[in-house]
């Protein structure tokens, strides 16, 4: 991994949600694999448009009140380092399966900064689907975006493992006893970032539209 530097929080004018905002399930399934998911408190104003196209722009360049700022890190201002989508259309669309590449620190900490390869698998305004891999099991990922009255509800659900492998069974028993810090800040991580877009999304989505 470089040796990636965890930049200074941007200055921004809103708080953090707690993570007793949301709704959190951990479970281990019959395949083996652990499931985690984080039910989102309602982002207030925000509609499956504008977060469909705000994950189709993380990796690009957007201006936010006289500021040049890469997307991902108003997303978490200050957890998120570096994010790149590799295999956008000649037009500049994201339409997957592409691949992302990003770089966070959960509480903006050393010891939890983490690189990350994903496949894009799918992308609309239900939500979109990652697939990757964390210690060497298969990490997915999807989140999904209803529209409700006054904004969207965010639903994130985790799985870490392979199914049907004993194999996996193990490596995640091992994985949730040795990595437990590292998942309980990725859990609080998750609540803060989707927290925020409440914040911004809707001028910054008005604003390039």
């Amino acid at each position: 991994m470089p040796e990636w530097k965890i930049p200074a929080p941007l200055a921004v004018a809103w708080p953090l949600r707690d993570v007793k905002t949301a709704t959190i399930t951990e479970r281990r399934l019959g395949d083996g694999r652990l499931e985690v998911k984080i039910e989102h408190a309602v982002l207030e104003g925000v509609t499956p448009a504008m977060l469909r196209w705000f994950i189709s722009m993380l990796d690009q360049q957007l201006d936010w009140q006289g500021q040049r700022l890469l997307a991902y890190r108003l997303w978490h201002p200050r957890d998120h380092v570096h994010h790149q989508i590799h295999g956008r259309r000649p037009d500049g669309t994201v339409v997957a399966p592409v691949r992302f590449h990003l770089v966070e620190a959960f509480g903006a900490q050393r010891r939890f900064l983490v690189e990350q390869w994903f496949e894009l698998l799918s992308l609309d305004e239900t939500g979109f689907r990652l697939r990757g891999k964390n210690s060497g099991l298969q990490l997915e990922l999807h989140e999904t975006f209803e529209a409700v009255p006054g904004g969207t509800k965010m639903t994130v659900t985790m799985w870490l493992g392979t199914a049907n492998s004993f194999v996996s069974r193990v490596l995640v028993t091992l994985a949730s006893r040795f990595k437990r810090a590292q998942l309980e800040a990725w859990k609080r991580h998750n609540v803060e970032e989707d927290g925020t877009l409440p914040f911004f999304l809707p001028e910054l989505f008005a604003r390039h539209h």
